[in-house]
């Protein structure tokens, strides 16, 4: 007997042949849609493996600074290391012994795909560097590698360079376990995959400076209250490179300090808005020992010798003001020169202020007298006259005038001039006519190319081709402007 179920009609035929296809079709569909996924996640755990930064776990915990720079990875734009702007970085490391021979861009980073940079804790408050290279090709590398007087391979891809045996042996003693790596105390996840990105530990850093660091780096150590996470990339619609600080806290400050300058002179070193000059005393008082002996002697002899208290300068201290830096050539007792700009004053302020200064440079140099006892017996005085010095002024253009003290022994000048209802002191008389003049380099123009959306709160340029800082010298090409507001601190390497 037939089973009747086998029997199909012609219409049953049909339904079941559009049902078979119907079903082929979402099998296909769902193998394509599983195969795709496959192939999102074999290339998200990929790009996340050729954007991850192997080369920190070399780095000892007690390194200073760690700065790392790679090939972009696709589907990035296909741009090497060779491409961020390090020019002023390559330039500045060819001139050290540690590759005396070799041309490190050409024969070292052009052969690399990623290259980071550690700075060590030295002796004498100097540091050790250590270059880290990621082999492209271990053989196109090795007659460089044979002129490397420190260098370390590790596995063959891993080229290690550094300034001292020193170093080397450091990163031995990470690899072989004996030290603890950076990696237990930087927060991996706040670089992302920028293909340019900077640490630099503020615990590290202070235990590093000695005594003898000079006074900018006191500062900058006394203003880094947290550690700088710093990543990088390159804007297409301004052909700029910019950066952000990755840092939950504010560095700066909460207040909101415009810019009280236009322009800066080309020979500017750091600018600097919305500075307390009072805060910043306090905090040279607290890191260096012979500034706080001298604060205190001066305070001292302020109240008994000459009944002189200056609130009014204090005052003027507290107010928010743009603080231009400079390099100064020659030797001078900050090391530096400087022009201070303030919104507000009085004639209060400014008298307190000569004062002041006049009494320290008596202080300095105080007037010998002469006088003969009644047994004929001559001694000699000293004596800390104010009245030697005195005003001096100087007319420049629409009869603005300059008020100024000298003192040639001491190496010391201060200037003063009030224009456009702001105060502008200055170390020098020539160093307040180039900035009252300055024309060319617009504060405006430069936050054109960096600036980001949120109220703007402090502006801090760098200028690295007048370095003062220690790292300047290791800095992208031209400048730095960092811009702090409500969004965070960002900012942009530009071009001067």
């Amino acid at each position: 007997m037939q089973d009747s179920s086998l029997n199909f009609t012609p219409e049953s035929k049909t339904k079941f042949h559009s049902l078979l296809k119907r079903r082929k079709r979402e099998i296909t569909l769902g193998g394509v849609f599983v195969f795709g996924l496959i192939i999102i996640f074999s290339f998200y755990f990929w790009h996340q493996q050729q954007t991850k930064d192997s080369l920190i776990n070399f780095a000892p915990i007690d390194s200073v600074l760690y700065v790392s720079a790679r090939d972009s990875v696709w589907p990035e734009s296909q741009q090497s290391i060779s491409d961020l702007p390090l020019r002023n970085f390559y330039q500045q490391i060819a001139e050290k012994e540690i590759f005396s021979g070799v041309d490190l861009q050409k024969d070292l980073v052009a052969n690399s795909q990623q290259v980071s940079l550690i700075m060590l804790p030295g002796k004498n408050s100097n540091f050790d560097l250590v270059f880290i290279f990621k082999i492209k090709n271990y053989l196109a590398l090795e007659p460089a590698m044979a002129k490397l007087k420190y260098s370390l391979l590790i596995k063959k891809n891993i080229l290690v360079a550094a300034t001292s045996q020193q170093g080397i042996d450091r990163i031995k003693e990470v690899e072989n376990g004996k030290t603890f790596p950076l990696t237990l105390k930087v927060q991996i996840n706040k670089f992302g995959n920028s293909r340019l990105t900077l640490f630099l530990s503020a615990d590290n850093l202070k235990l590093s400076f000695g005594a003898s660091a000079g006074l900018v780096d006191k500062i900058f150590t006394h203003l880094l209250s947290q550690d700088i996470y710093i990543s990088s990339s390159y804007r297409k619609q301004n052909q700029q490179w910019q950066f952000k600080l990755n840092n939950s806290d504010s560095i700066l400050s909460e207040q909101i300090y415009p810019p009280r300058v236009k322009f800066l002179p080309p020979d500017f070193s750091i600018y600097l808005s919305g500075v307390n000059l009072f805060e910043m005393f306090k905090g040279w008082q607290g890191m260096d020992n012979e500034f706080s002996n001298f604060l205190k002697q001066t305070a001292d002899s302020l109240r008994t010798v000459y009944s002189f208290s200056p609130n009014q300068l204090l005052v003027l201290a507290k107010q928010p003001a743009d603080l231009i830096i400079f390099k100064k050539e020659q030797a001078s007792a900050l090391g530096f020169d400087y022009v201070l700009v303030f919104d507000k004053r009085s004639a209060e302020q400014i008298g307190d202020l000569i004062k002041l200064v006049k009494i320290i440079l008596a202080e300095k140099m105080p007037k010998e007298v002469s006088h003969t006892l009644p047994d004929e017996t001559k001694v000699t005085e000293l004596l800390a006259d104010t009245e030697v010095w005195q005003l001096k002024q100087e007319t420049v253009d629409n009869n603005l005038v300059i008020n100024y003290l000298q003192e040639p022994a001491l190496n010391f000048e201060l200037a003063y001039a009030v224009k456009d209802n702001q105060l502008m002191i200055a170390s020098s008389v020539q160093r307040l006519k180039d900035v009252m003049s300055a024309s060319n380099l617009s504060i405006t123009g430069l936050e054109s190319k960096c600036r980001h959306s949120g109220l703007l709160n402090r502006y801090l340029i760098l200028n690295n081709q007048r370095s003062l800082f220690t790292f300047d010298p290791y800095l992208p090409d031209g400048g730095i402007m960092a811009i702090e507001g409500s969004s965070g601190v960002n900012g942009c390497f530009v071009d001067f």
